[in-house]
């Protein structure tokens, strides 16, 4: 569905703007279909002087990150991580009984408890994922979502 946007124009030479509408269209950020599934995940997450590791939970899963759910996220850590410094590593199993994906991410945003007691919301973008190991997950969440 597109959008309008206003966009000011100087004719080249000339100081006065004439404000013009324009038709653009709207851009899906989202690359990947995520899919709404509860796995079990390790995780370590190193940043500074900080280390953090346990076991969390996925919110939802696509083939290009994770929405991650923890219970304690140390706030250090998290300036450091969304500016691409630290490491968090991720291992999780699609199945039982299939070979663990275990694989480096991103931290891309983040949300804290909504209530107390409630976890940390982590959105990851996976980064060194192998494309056999990407159209695995592609696979499982298109057979899931069917």
């Amino acid at each position: 569905m597109p959008g309008i946007a206003r966009v000011k124009r100087a004719a080249p030479g000339c100081r006065n703007t004439q404000t013009t509408r324009v038709v653009v269209p709207l851009i899906e950020h989202r690359v990947f279909h995520r899919l709404s599934v509860r796995l079990p995940v390790r995780y370590a997450i190193a940043a500074g002087q900080e280390q953090v590791g346990g076991e969390g939970g996925t919110i939802n899963l696509s083939a290009g990150g994770m929405l991650l759910s923890v219970q304690a996220m140390p706030t250090p850590m998290v300036a450091e991580l969304l500016e691409g410094r630290g490491e968090i590593r991720v291992a999780f199993a699609l199945a039982l009984g299939e070979d663990e994906i275990a694989t480096h991410c991103r931290l891309v945003w983040m949300q804290g408890p909504k209530r107390a007691g409630d976890g940390f919301e982590l959105g990851l973008r996976f980064l060194d994922l192998p494309s056999a190991t990407h159209d695995r997950i592609h696979a499982f969440i298109s057979q899931m979502s069917h």
